[in-house]
């Protein structure tokens, strides 16, 4: 039976609102931009739980010409975080520019999960990979980003000297980090990568509790890349290109 469409409507408005307390979706001087580190839990989530694309075959046909075109592996279950205890995380600010409307500029910042190796360079291209962290108005220009993405420029740091949590018990990145952080049942040592849940069952105070690391969660870091033939670097280090006094141009960087 399908749906009505004040039910469709309905269903439409919820799944909105989770979305935007989820992702903690706020507004920035010239655009809108939700919280980073959910953002990126989700996309290690669907990075480590969605196939690769199907098989090609070794050559494709376009008109008239076959061109040699790059096998893609398939992926095999989920992908094992034991495996790398570090993720790349690519992130872009890309002008965008209306085609009905040519002269509105818009700038997303978006960010994508490197695969490792060669799989990284056949990967990194596809849009679907990517999301979007924040949409402002204008062109990629230094003030605008800086101005605009400040609080994700912090949010980047705060990532990389922590990073991220997986529960092995659910198989998700999502919403775990914040949760055992308001959980007087775990603490969690960003320096070592730990996370050590209570021997007492809560029956002792914190300063007296005993406790041992938990085989159920793990900490993962992270380390965001700039791209370097794009003009978010320059944006994003305060870096000009030809008018740059230090002549820095297309200079690969991680924050």
């Amino acid at each position: 039976m399908l749906l009505t469409q004040s039910e469709m409507s309905a269903t439409s408005t919820r799944l909105s609102k989770a979305a935007r307390e989820d992702f903690k979706l706020r507004g920035l001087p010239n655009g809108v931009a939700v919280d980073l580190q959910a953002l990126v839990e989700l996309a290690l989530h669907l990075h480590e739980t969605t196939p690769f694309p199907r098989l090609r075959d070794d050559h494709a046909t376009s008109g008239k010409n076959t061109f040699p075109e790059p096998k893609v592996p398939a992926r095999h279950g989920l992908q094992s975080v034991d495996v790398c205890s570090t993720k790349i995380i690519r992130i872009t600010f890309d002008c965008r520019n209306d085609q009905k409307s040519p002269k509105v500029d818009n700038t997303e910042c978006a960010i994508t999960i490197m695969e490792p190796e060669k799989m990284g360079g056949i990967l990194s291209g596809m849009v679907l990979r990517m999301k979007t962290v924040a949409l402002i108005a204008g062109k990629d220009t230094v003030s605008n980003v800086q101005s605009n993405l400040s609080c994700t420029f912090r949010k980047m740091k705060d990532l990389e000297e922590r990073g991220v949590i997986y529960d092995r018990l659910y198989g998700t990145y999502f919403g775990i980090a914040e949760a055992l952080e308001t959980n007087l049942a775990y603490q969690i040592d960003w320096a070592e990568g730990v996370v050590s849940e209570r021997k007492d069952n809560g029956h002792e105070s914190i300063q007296d509790s005993q406790w041992q690391r938990s085989e159920r969660f793990k900490v993962v870091k992270i380390k965001f890349m700039l791209s370097a033939d794009m003009a978010s670097l320059f944006a994003g280090l305060n870096q000009g290109g030809r008018t740059d006094p230090k002549k820095y141009f297309c200079t690969p960087a991680l924050l």
